[in-house]
């Protein structure tokens, strides 16, 4: 409770520790890889005065909290995924919109680009300096017992959910999702409540899913936004050169190097899926086609409803300029 209480503390004089809620686990690629040396080189920079200490999620609030917990300055810092406060985001949702076929780090490139040039999207994270953007890895299917090849064999079905945007993606494909914390699933899985999960492939590492599941069903469908920021109010009060410092590591640079360790450490996971006991069903281009569809006609229809409530004039146009800076991204 102290941590939460006093986002800024003097840790020696003339020091600043800055404690950071982390999406990943500690032993995560993004988090060794990217984030650790990030902040080793803030500290460096700064000489010692700027220390970002970084927690395991769960271990400030839990995942769904933290966005909220760092606009209200309760943690100085945060790593969360959009998708995890999804009903404070009617605009936001538009991350996890099919924008065109592109790569993780793609994205990540894209959607920071989107954000400079997204007022709109600018205005759901008041309360937070935003410092980086990646894309999150894509949902895919885990069943219980095999049988689970395409949408006609999701319906009626009990899946696991762990965030809105999980739900609400099972929900437009036809399945009767339960919105769970992850640490949950296990218990839900053992006291055979639920059919199956739709988790990402380092959520399914985390979960041990080779012990809870038969079979896994590569659908690939949209993880949306990933978020690093700070208190704005915070922020404000930095001393200029520790917030020039953090500018000048943050932005399209961190935004893009996220991205790239994101997609390396995707492609390890694919391997280890590939490698491991699980039934692992590839969807054929049609079944691809079919499932996606569902989920986008009705993502979108959704969106452009949620975007004219929250006062955007022309959400179709909104949508394409998206898919241009998708297009244009490298």
């Amino acid at each position: 409770m102290a941590l939460l209480a006093a986002p800024l503390r003097a840790a020696e004089p003339e020091s600043l520790v800055l404690n950071l809620a982390c999406l990943y686990p500690e032993d995560h690629p993004v988090v060794k890889e990217v984030l650790l040396p990030w902040a080793g080189e803030m500290l460096r920079q700064s000489k010692g005065r700027l220390i970002i200490r970084l927690y395991n999620p769960g271990a400030l609030c839990q995942d769904d909290e933290v966005l909220q917990a760092v606009r209200l300055g309760q943690i100085a810092m945060g790593h969360g995924a959009l998708s995890a406060a999804w009903t404070h985001f009617p605009l936001g949702q538009s991350t996890a919109l099919d924008l065109g076929e592109e790569t993780l780090a793609r994205k990540s490139t894209a959607f920071w680009r989107i954000y400079q040039d997204l007022p709109e999207l600018q205005k759901e994270f008041k309360g937070i300096r935003i410092l980086a953007l990646h894309a999150r890895q894509p949902y895919n299917l885990y069943a219980v017992r095999d049988g689970l090849y395409g949408t006609a064999d999701l319906r009626g079905r009990r899946i696991l959910a762990e965030t809105p945007a999980a739900a609400e993606a099972l929900a437009f494909l036809g399945a009767y999702p339960l919105t769970v914390p992850l640490g949950d699933f296990s218990m839900y899985l053992n006291e055979q409540e639920a059919d199956g999960a739709l988790l990402t492939l380092d959520q399914a590492g985390q979960i041990q899913a080779e012990k809870e599941f038969s079979q896994a069903a590569l659908v690939d469908l949209p993880g949306g936004m990933c978020w690093l920021g700070i208190n704005q109010g915070l922020w404000d009060i930095l001393p200029l050169d520790l917030r020039k410092i953090l500018a000048d590591a943050s932005g399209l640079k961190l935004s893009q190097e996220l991205g790239r360790v994101l997609r390396a450490a995707h492609r390890m996971d694919m391997d280890d899926l590939r490698a491991g006991s699980l039934r692992v069903h590839y969807l054929s281009a049609g079944e691809r086609a079919v499932l996606r569809k569902a989920f986008q006609d009705n993502l979108l229809e959704q969106w452009q409803n949620n975007a004219q409530v929250a006062g955007m004039n022309n959400p179709r146009a909104v949508y394409e300029r998206m898919r241009r800076i998708m297009t244009e991204a490298r």
